[in-house]
C-alpha cells in the first residue's frame, strides 16, 4: 500500500527523482531533516537537540551543523520576502545578492517549507512533541506554464 501512494507521489510530481534526490535527509548533532512522501519537511529534535532546546538554544543555533553543510537557511517571517505569510520557513537552494538579501526560486531549483499554524509558537510543539512538519509550498502547473513562457520571452522583449 505504501509503495502505491509513494508511485502516485513520483507520478504526480514533475521531476521527482531529482527532487528527492536533491532534497536528501539532512542530520545534524541537534535536528533531523526528512522529506515527507507528501513532499513537506519533517523536522525531528535528536535527544541532544531536546536538552538544547530546553535549556533555551534559539533554533537558528540547532540547525547551525546543517546549515552550513547544505543549502538550507532559517527564517522568521516570510513576509520580509513578499510572501502574504507571516509564518517561519526554512529555505533549501536560496540565493543572496550583493547586499545578502536571500531569495529563493521556487519555479527553478529552490524550495520554501512554511511552519502553516504560525500563529503557535512552532518551539513550544517541537519541545513537546520533539518533531513539527513545515509544508512545502507548491507551484500549479499553471504557475510554472507562465513562469517559464515568460522565462522564455524574456530575452526577446525589447
Amino acid at each position: 500500500m505504501h509503495i502505491n501512494k509513494f508511485s502516485d507521489f513520483l507520478n504526480e510530481n514533475k521531476n521527482s527523482i531529482e527532487y528527492l534526490k536533491k532534497m536528501a535527509n539532512y542530520s545534524g548533532q541537534y535536528i533531523d531533516f526528512n522529506i515527507l512522501p507528501n513532499g513537506n519537511l519533517n523536522i525531528t529534535l535528536t535527544e541532544n537537540g531536546y536538552i538544547e532546546l530546553v535549556e533555551g538554544t534559539p533554533f537558528e543555533d540547532l540547525i547551525d551543523d546543517i546549515r552550513g553543510n547544505s543549502s538550507w537557511v532559517y527564517v522568521d517571517d516570510l513576509g520580509d520576502y513578499g510572501f502574504m505569510t507571516n509564518a517561519p520557513a526554512m529555505l533549501f537552494q536560496y540565493d543572496t545578492d550583493e547586499e545578502g538579501r536571500i531569495s529563493v526560486n521556487i519555479y527553478e531549483e529552490g524550495e520554501i517549507f512554511y511552519y502553516s499554524q504560525y500563529e503557535y509558537d512552532f518551539i513550544n510543539k517541537l519541545k513537546i512533541d520533539k518533531s513539527i512538519t513545515f509544508r512545502r509550498i507548491n507551484v500549479s502547473p499553471e504557475e510554472q506554464y507562465e513562469y517559464d513562457l515568460n522565462k522564455d520571452a524574456e530575452p526577446y522583449n525589447l
